[in-house]
């Protein structure tokens, strides 16, 4: 039993988090993620909630709201995708594999990533990995980013 919790009391019940204190709390962090090229969770000290039975629910502190359209995204091993920048911030959450970004290696799941807009960048993988992959409003398809890299030549 947690420290001030009263017998049959759920943990849950002394803490209420509601979606302006998420929004707060997000609102918190983005001047200091501001100022980062590529951010990655694991640079970034949240405090998580910790619940009963040991649960840990740890918050993201960015705006997900902002994003429409989540992709499983799956990349076989021993690929290398060049360099290369979006229109938007793009957030990725690593579910398995292991990647190089940019010379930072994501490789513990659940880790969750951000590429700002403009920001350009490549990634290398040995593993193979599958990440969520979330845009606010626009994702090329092989097709479409051929036609796109075809134009730009």
């Amino acid at each position: 039993m947690a420290k001030n919790q009263k017998k049959g009391e759920n943990l849950q019940t002394q803490t209420l988090e509601t979606l302006s204190s998420h929004i707060k709390r997000i609102e918190d962090y983005s001047e200091q993620l501001s100022k980062k090229g590529i951010i990655v969770s694991t640079d970034i000290n949240v405090e998580a909630f910790k619940e009963d039975k040991g649960v840990i629910k740890t918050p993201l502190v960015w705006p997900l709201i902002d994003y429409g359209m989540f992709y499983i995204v799956e990349v076989p091993e021993n690929s290398d995708l060049a360099k290369h920048s979006h229109d938007e911030s793009i957030f990725r959450i690593l579910l398995s594999g292991s990647l190089t970004i940019n010379d930072i290696t994501i490789d513990k799941p659940g880790t969750w990533y951000v590429v700002p807009a403009y920001t350009e960048y490549e990634i290398k993988t040995k593993t193979g990995y599958s990440v969520l992959s979330g845009y606010t409003s626009i994702c090329r398809t092989g097709k479409e980013q051929a036609l796109k890299n075809k134009k730009d030549k």
